[in-house]
C-alpha cells in the first residue's frame, strides 16, 4: 500500500509515466513550418527533468539530451 491509497483511499493514477528507455517524439519548437514539414523529432526518454516537470528526452542524431513538455 502506498501512502497516496491511504491518503486518498483509492489507487494513484500512474497512466501519464513513461518508461525509461522508450521511444518518444519531441515537438520541435519553431514557427516556420510549412504544412507538411516534420514537427517532432525521435528520440529516447531519459526520465523526467530534476529542475522542473518537464521529459528528458535523448537525441541519438544530435548526440545531446533535450527537456520537452
Amino acid at each position: 500500500m502506498t501512502p497516496e491509497e491511504v491518503w486518498k483511499e483509492r489507487k494513484p493514477i500512474v497512466s501519464h509515466l513513461k518508461v525509461f528507455g522508450c521511444i518518444g517524439y519531441a515537438h520541435i519548437l519553431d514557427a516556420t513550418f510549412k504544412k507538411l514539414d516534420e514537427k517532432s523529432i525521435k528520440c529516447v526518454h531519459m526520465g523526467v527533468s530534476e529542475e522542473s516537470k518537464v521529459y528528458r528526452m535523448y537525441d541519438p542524431e544530435t548526440k545531446k539530451i533535450n527537456n520537452q513538455l
